[in-house]
This record gives C-alpha cells, sequence and structure tokens, in this order.
C-alpha cells in the first residue's frame, strides 16, 4: 500500500508540473495576439519568467499595469510599466501615458522609476512574418520615449524569450537584463 501511494504522489506531482507549464504556455500564447487585460497579465506571467518574481501588478486608471523590481546595482529600484496591445502601430498618448505612470511611481516611492513601455503593435498581422514591423517605432515616438527615459520592450521580444525557456534553452540573465532596462532607452529588441 506504501508502494502504491508513493507512485501514486510521484505521478500526482509529474500532473501538477506539467499542469503549471501548460498555464505557463497558454500565457505566453497571448503575448503575440492578446490587448486589454489579457494582454497585461500575459505580460506580467512573461516577466517572471527570466526572474522578475516581485513584479506588482496594479492596472487601474492611474496606475501603471505593472511595478517589476529592477534591483540593486542600477539607479531605479522598480519600474513602471504600461503595457498596451494596438490593431496597428503604437500611438504617442502610450508613451506619454508610460512616461506619467512613471513619475507618479517616482513621486509616490520617493525614488527614481524607470518607464518601460509592453507595446504590442500591429497584435492582428501574423507573427513572426510581422516582427520587423512590431519592434519597428516611429522618429519621434523614440525621441518622445528618450526624453521620457523610458524603455520600449515589444510582445513579441517577452514571447521569444519566453520561448527559449519553454523550449529548454534555460532562464536568461536577470541581473543583466535588469541592468539592460535600466542603462538605456530605446526599444529592446532580444532579452536573452
Amino acid at each position: 500500500m506504501a508502494r502504491l501511494e508513493n507512485e501514486r504522489l510521484k505521478i500526482q506531482g509529474e500532473i501538477d508540473k506539467m499542469a503549471s507549464k501548460n498555464d505557463k504556455i497558454l500565457a505566453h500564447r497571448r503575448l503575440p495576439y492578446s490587448r486589454g487585460p489579457e494582454h497585461e497579465d500575459a505580460a506580467v506571467q512573461a516577466s517572471r519568467t527570466p526572474g522578475f518574481d516581485d513584479v506588482e501588478s496594479n492596472g487601474g486608471a492611474d496606475m501603471e499595469d505593472a511595478a517589476p523590481g529592477i534591483g540593486s546595482g542600477t539607479p531605479y529600484p522598480r519600474g513602471a510599466v504600461k503595457v498596451k496591445g494596438a490593431d496597428r502601430g503604437t500611438q504617442m498618448q502610450d508613451i506619454d501615458q508610460c512616461n506619467r505612470r512613471a513619475k507618479r511611481r517616482a513621486e509616490g516611492d520617493d525614488r527614481p522609476s524607470k518607464g518601460i513601455l509592453v507595446p504590442n503593435p500591429h497584435r492582428l498581422m501574423p507573427y513572426p512574418d510581422s516582427r520587423d514591423d512590431r519592434v519597428k517605432f516611429e522618429d519621434n515616438q523614440l525621441r518622445q520615449a528618450d526624453e521620457g527615459d523610458i524603455r520600449t520592450i515589444p510582445s513579441c521580444v517577452l514571447f521569444e524569450a519566453v520561448r527559449r525557456v519553454l523550449d529548454g534553452g534555460g532562464a536568461p540573465d536577470r541581473a543583466g537584463i535588469a541592468a539592460r532596462i535600466a542603462a538605456s532607452k530605446g526599444v529592446l529588441e532580444d532579452v536573452s
């Protein structure tokens, strides 16, 4: 009887492990095509894959969609994330909103906060054929993001990072990613 119970527990552990992986895959598959709360949730789940486990998921009209801990060694203890899915390209108002949220987070924490925009532009276009369109932004958008000290990480980049992990490629270097987010502006086209 004890042997059978041990076998049952082992099988149940394998089932639980597979169910957890299945949940990650489902959240992952939403990244390139979703918008709204579904996209916000998928982006938060994806950010946990490289080790950003301390993500606060907030949402709401006046709050950032998420606030990941960026970490020591950077001037930003926390980021302020704006997640936005769009049928076409990213809009200037999304960059403005990300900037306002980062400022509000900095005032509330009394410490600097890094603005992180996670857009999902051209979400209705077939992926990966649309990757170039999804990571391309207008010059005026890039300038405005630079002025606001905003780092842009397109959803498809998160999608690719999670896919590498799920395919057994190992987790990306969390500290290295945090440093790359904190140290620069512009579009982060690879999270590895």
